[in-house]
């Protein structure tokens, strides 16, 4: 039923991505059966196989035959929970629709599930700051930047600054844009708005 919903270039990835895990969660359930048969043993990896096809399929572009693969996974183990990277799609295809908050309550699942907390929080951050609850959304990026991940820590402390100008906190913005300028280096953006806060 769920083709019916999937209107969307994003949501047909989602899916897959859902296709992938709930795949994945199947081939890892079989692997705790006490017998092995030839049978068991090709189930599995047709899970293996459809999982990587369907997402294969979604990055391609190749909707309508990344969603047949995507039924064909739901088939194999309709109940499988989702994993952190398949609640993490859905939610990046609900924020891009404009559904802020079942976007963040998926990111929060999807932390929970093992998902890259850093970016997921990031994530979050940015919902609420759409939503208008920029208190909200430093908090978000706070708890990202704890989080530890390297990769994600970049956008976070542009993020924090971008917040805190929103709740003119204008002298903890500016100090916020120094210092992600004096770890990250100068770009226009963040010159910008040194510059304009530097007026206020």
């Amino acid at each position: 039923r769920k083709v019916t919903y999937a209107t969307s270039p994003e949501l047909f990835s989602a899916l897959c991505a859902q296709a992938y895990s709930k795949a994945l969660a199947a081939q890892s359930a079989l692997g705790e059966l006490p017998y092995g048969n030839v049978e068991l043993e090709q189930t599995a990896a047709f899970l293996a196989k459809t999982g990587d096809y369907a997402m294969a399929l979604a990055r391609s572009g190749d909707w309508n035959s990344a969603l047949e693969a995507y039924n064909k996974g739901l088939e194999a183990d309709p109940e499988a929970a989702f994993g952190g990277e398949a609640l993490s799609a859905v939610g990046e295809a609900c924020e891009e629709q404009g559904e802020y908050e079942r976007a963040m309550t998926l990111y929060a699942q999807a932390i929970e599930a093992g998902g890259n907390a850093g970016r997921l929080y990031n994530r979050m951050g940015l919902c609420a700051m759409e939503k208008g609850d920029y208190e909200a959304a430093l908090s978000y990026f706070y708890q990202g930047a704890a989080a530890g991940d390297a990769e994600a820590l970049e956008d976070i402390r542009y993020n924090q600054a971008v917040a805190k100008e929103y709740m003119h906190d204008y002298e903890g913005a500016l100090a916020a844009f120094e210092g992600y300028v004096s770890q990250y280096g100068s770009s226009p953006e963040a010159e910008h708005e040194i510059a304009f806060l530097r007026t206020r």
